[in-house]
């Protein structure tokens, strides 16, 4: 495939890699609203530093507005063959996986998305917090709150090796309340909008916080410097679920990233 012979050639000549930062934003009063991750340009130029601070890829940005799913996968398959990585940021979850698949499927650079980054994140978060409670993974209870908005977080989980994972939607909540299922389990990841509907997020729940950029720029760096390294076709569970466990032993070790 043309990813790896991309890989091939950046580990045979020792130069490091570059990754692309595609930025997506769409202008429709109905996109803005979606949920997912923080949108636009702005968000490129963010994750852009990130990279350019604490990793020694070299960093291109590539900002498409109003673009249809087709557009985007041309223009990833288009990117200089030097890019063997691209990171797209402003999509859900759903339209992240079926660009990713459709740029694998025609041997363009492996996508990395932000919902991957949040899902490595908050699948260190599940076993750490556990782990601090004292209950090991496999006899561990989860709750993800609208799992949609993150596809491959129930899978990364059960990698990591989670004994119990449920599902929770909207629709439950009449039934089902959140606060509920939260006393009969021990994590809460909350991918929903319940904090504004109950006034304040809910105490013991998992989320990314304010300021997403952030909170995944641990696993973004680790991610992205693992894939330079190797010849992985995509990102899948079993990737994202490495990640996690690297963040959650860099965590309950006390070691600090290099900057």
């Amino acid at each position: 495939m043309r990813t790896r012979y991309r890989h091939a050639e950046h580990l045979a000549s020792g130069v490091p890699g570059a990754v692309t930062v595609v930025g997506l934003r769409e202008s429709s009063p109905r996109a803005r609203q979606t949920d997912g991750s923080i949108r636009g340009w702005v968000a490129m130029e963010e994750y852009a530093a990130v990279i350019e601070n604490l990793t020694s890829l070299r960093v291109t940005r590539l900002p498409l507005a109003d673009c249809t799913e087709t557009d985007i996968v041309d223009r990833l398959c288009g990117v200089d063959a030097n890019v063997g990585i691209a990171l797209m940021v402003g999509s859900n979850g759903a339209h992240s996986e079926a660009i990713a698949r459709r740029v694998d499927v025609r041997g363009g650079p492996t996508v990395v998305t932000e919902i991957d980054l949040a899902t490595a994140t908050m699948a260190a978060s599940v076993v750490s917090t556990l782990g601090r409670r004292g209950i090991s993974p496999s006899r561990g209870q989860v709750i993800l709150a609208c799992p949609e908005r993150a596809p491959l977080l129930g899978p990364v989980l059960i990698e990591c090796g989670v004994g119990s994972v449920t599902s929770w939607s909207n629709h439950d909540a009449q039934d089902f309340s959140l606060r509920r299922l939260l006393t009969h389990n021990d994590v809460l990841v909350d991918l929903s909008d319940s904090a504004s509907r109950v006034g304040g997020k809910i105490e013991g729940s998992i989320t990314l916080g304010s300021n997403p950029v952030a909170a995944v720029s641990l696993a973004l760096t680790g991610l992205l410097d693992a894939l330079n390294r190797r010849t992985l076709p995509r990102v899948d569970a079993q990737v994202l679920a490495a990640c996690a466990r690297a963040l959650n032993y860099l965590e309950t070790s006390g070691l600090q990233p290099s900057r």
